[in-house]
């Protein structure tokens, strides 16, 4: 965890940062849309099967999927502010950790959080929200169709949803936003939305301080800490030169314009 009082690091370039973010997700969530649907394919002739291979891809899809993203996103938001000012920090890095981004032992252990056990942990979360389809899979042939259009929504919405308790974590001064995963997930349930077999562009990641409260709480009280540090460094110093400092590091604007009207 970070100085409670500091601003969180991925409010530092967070345009930068959401925007490849954004790329990393999309990409996880095509990927697992199509992935799923293929496995799903193997159920079309078994009443249920199409159920039986959506349940065996969505544990199987941990490793290949989830757990890889969301290295990718902590490497992301754990990257310090000057590795996206020396251009350090790219879509090629970040997934393939050329260099070393961001804090490493971190991202492993994030990862992991999202496995095997987390996923079928949630199932029962799941299930009730793909309705009467569910059902409807059993159905000989047809059901297999069925199924693999299930697939493709589970797998986009579900890819989403980590990503933005991934992201949420590191926005929340890494920590679990009201203390835990589960809390974190839900928020992020609430964020992305109702099932949707959507894989591109789901979530405005610039929208999720002002979504969630504890998040933009953290952020202000940084952004307040450091304009009183820079005021008692210059105590002649205006709103317009703080407001130029800070948003010259990618603090948003908004933000840091928030925060120097109580400050």
């Amino acid at each position: 965890m970070q100085n409670a009082t500091a601003i969180p690091t991925a409010f530092f370039h967070s345009d930068a940062r959401n925007r490849l973010a954004n790329q990393v997700i999309n990409n996880y969530a095509a990927g697992h849309a199509l992935m799923d649907v293929v496995i799903g394919a193997a159920g079309l002739l078994v009443p249920g099967g199409g159920v039986a291979a959506m349940l065996a891809s969505l544990a199987a899809q941990a490793p290949v999927i989830y757990s890889p993203m969301v290295r990718s996103l902590a490497r992301i938001y754990s990257a310090t502010p000057d590795q996206f000012t020396r251009g350090i920090v790219t879509a090629a890095t970040i997934v393939g950790a050329a260099v070393d981004i961001g804090d490493e032992v971190l991202a492993e252990a994030l990862s992991s959080e999202f496995g095997q056990e987390f996923l079928l942990s949630i199932l029962h979360e799941i299930w009730p929200e793909l309705g009467v389809g569910t059902l409807l899979s059993f159905i000989p042939f047809a059901g297999g169709f069925i199924a693999a259009g299930l697939d493709a929504t589970l797998a986009a919405t579900l890819t989403w949803r980590v990503g933005i308790t991934t992201i949420l974590y590191f926005m929340n001064n890494e920590e679990w936003v009201g203390g835990s995963k589960a809390n974190t997930l839900r928020q992020a349930k609430q964020i992305v939305g109702v099932m949707s077999p959507k894989t591109h562009n789901r979530v405005d990641l610039s929208s999720l301080a002002n979504r969630v409260p504890e998040v933009k709480r953290k952020a202000l009280t940084g952004i307040k800490q450091q304009i009183n540090v820079l005021k008692r460094a210059n105590s002649t110093i205006s709103k317009s030169e703080i407001r130029e400092i800070l948003t010259s590091e990618g603090v948003d604007a908004a933000l840091v314009d928030e925060a120097l009207q109580t400050t």
